[in-house]
């Protein structure tokens, strides 16, 4: 598959304590049409902390799926007022979690391969409370312009 966009993740978790998380990651990735879906796909860094991590995230129109395979391997549902629950697993163990989508927002253009997902969610990880946002951007490696 071939690089053929910039991807730029900004993710934002406030857990019950206070305690604010921002990571800031810019990668390539790629971006491509897959049946009746908009695929999204880009290779995680040791910055995210899954090194050897490939995320995948589906679009279709009122929703979005991520899913991980490699280090760590997740299927998360991403669709407004609605709540998903999953499984999480990393080197260190299985997880489940429950998470609730607050907002989600997505403005994408094929045919200029650019474009953003911005989706706010509510996470319970074994009784612990989180609130995220995940801003996900994209724009063709050969178009300077920001998305």
């Amino acid at each position: 598959m071939d690089n053929n966009v910039i991807v730029s993740i900004v993710g934002n978790q406030v857990v019950e304590s206070g305690k604010e998380d921002l990571l800031e990651m810019i990668t390539e990735g790629s971006f491509y049409r897959d049946h009746d879906s908009l695929v999204l796909q880009y290779e995680e860094s040791e910055l995210s902390g899954m090194d050897g991590t490939t995320t995948k995230i589906v679009m279709d129109e009122n929703s979005m799926s991520l899913q991980r395979e490699g280090t760590f391997n997740a299927y998360l549902v991403f669709e407004k007022f609605k709540t998903y629950q999953g499984q999480y697993s990393t080197p260190y163990g299985d997880v489940s979690l429950e998470l609730l989508a607050t907002d989600f927002g997505m403005n994408v253009d094929e045919s200029m391969l650019n474009g953003k997902i911005d989706v706010e969610y509510e996470m319970d990880i074994m009784g612990n409370r989180s609130c995220n946002q995940l801003i996900v951007s994209f724009r063709s490696k050969n178009n300077n312009n920001n998305t």
